[in-house]
């Protein structure tokens, strides 16, 4: 699980340094990152890792916010794999950690492809 952590830590961190060139000029960050910069956000590119439910029942969401509409639900033990992490608004996990990090990728036995809030991946 450290890995794992450390893994987003520097994704996060690396996530920063394209918001910081993005501000910078588009063109740039394009030149630096190609489509590492998506609708003016930024975008932290991963290779797939994979994950799982940290709780029976967590939502996977069409966008990156608790308003958006639920896909599907995934399950400890079904597996999850990230494509990328997008920065959202905040989500309130059911163990009171706070999430600003989604990751995009999809449940491993259903197939449904969405986002999760990164405080209910393990």
């Amino acid at each position: 699980m450290r890995k794992k952590l450390a893994r987003i830590g520097a994704a996060a961190f690396g996530g920063v340094a394209l918001c910081a060139v993005a501000f910078a000029g588009a063109g740039a960050a394009q030149a630096a990152a190609p489509g590492a910069v998506e609708a003016g956000h930024a975008v932290v590119r991963a290779d797939p890792v994979r994950w799982d439910f940290r709780v029976p029942g967590v939502r996977i969401f069409l966008r990156a916010h608790a308003g958006s509409p639920v896909l599907g639900l995934g399950y400890p033990g079904q597996g999850f794999e990230t494509e990328r992490f997008d920065w959202g608004p905040e989500y309130v996990c059911d163990n009171g950690s706070i999430a600003t990090l989604w990751g995009y990728g999809r449940n491993l036995a259903t197939g449904v492809r969405g986002f999760v809030p990164s405080c209910n991946l393990v």
